[in-house]
C-alpha cells in the first residue's frame, strides 16, 4: 500500500486549471485555509468542489488548499478523515472554522477495510 500523499498549492483559479492526476476524480479530503481561518471538506471530483469554492464569497480570503489523497481511498473513508480532521482542528483551537457542520458528535462509521486502511495509512 502506498503512503499517503498531501499536495499543497495556492487556493486560486490557476492552481485549479493545473490540476492532473488520479486524485482529480477521486475521493479526496482537503482543506483551505490561511493564517486564521479554515475549510476542511472531501469530495470526489475536487476540481469541480474547488471551482465552488473560488466563487463563494466567504472563501476568498482563504489563500492556500492542501489535497489528501490515497489510492486506496473510497467516500466512506473520506468521510471518515474528513470527521477526523475537524475534530482534530477543534481541539487544536488555532482555526476559525467556514465548515457550517463543525461539530465534534460526528459520528464515524464502520466501513470495508477500515481498520486496514486508518492502521496502514496513518501508522495508528
Amino acid at each position: 500500500m502506498s503512503k499517503i500523499e498531501i499536495k499543497t498549492m495556492p487556493f486560486d483559479r490557476s492552481s485549479r486549471d493545473r490540476m492532473n492526476g488520479y486524485y482529480t476524480d477521486y475521493p479526496v479530503v482537503y482543506f483551505l485555509n490561511n493564517d486564521t481561518t479554515v475549510y476542511i471538506g472531501e469530495t470526489v471530483a475536487v476540481r469541480n468542489r474547488m471551482r465552488d469554492h473560488l466563487n463563494n464569497s466567504e472563501r476568498k480570503a482563504l489563500k492556500k488548499m492542501s489535497l489528501i489523497i490515497h489510492e486506496k481511498f473510497n467516500r466512506s473513508a473520506t468521510y471518515n478523515i474528513e470527521t477526523k480532521m475537524i475534530n482534530y482542528f477543534l481541539a487544536d483551537e488555532r482555526y476559525k472554522f467556514q465548515n457550517k457542520s463543525q461539530t465534534v458528535n460526528s459520528l464515524m462509521h464502520n466501513y470495508y477495510e477500515k481498520s486496514t486502511l486508518m492502521r496502514n495509512c496513518f501508522s495508528l
